[in-house]
């Protein structure tokens, strides 16, 4: 595989890191840049995480979740359209 090839896969992936953590694309991705980002997105998730715990807490523990809720009657089918 040519050297030029594999710059743009690895630019290919840099921009959609970027894009993902919105780093503006005119900033070099770094490490440090990395690891700063990530710090953020699970220091931000913590923060969220009492209240999600509070309002799932009230429906009872997730684990029964899928058999306890109601679940929609099946498709009977398309109606007949006119065409």
């Amino acid at each position: 595989m040519p050297v030029s090839e594999i710059d743009l896969k690895i630019l290919h992936v840099e921009n959609g890191f970027k894009h993902s953590y919105g780093i503006p694309p005119y900033i070099d991705v770094s490490p440090s840049t990395i690891v700063r980002n990530l710090a953020a997105g699970i220091i931000s998730l913590q923060e969220k995480l009492p209240a999600l715990n509070m309002t799932c807490g009230r429906y009872g523990p997730a684990s029964t979740w899928p058999m306890e809720s109601p679940r929609a009657p099946p498709a009977l089918g398309l109606p007949d359209f006119p065409r």
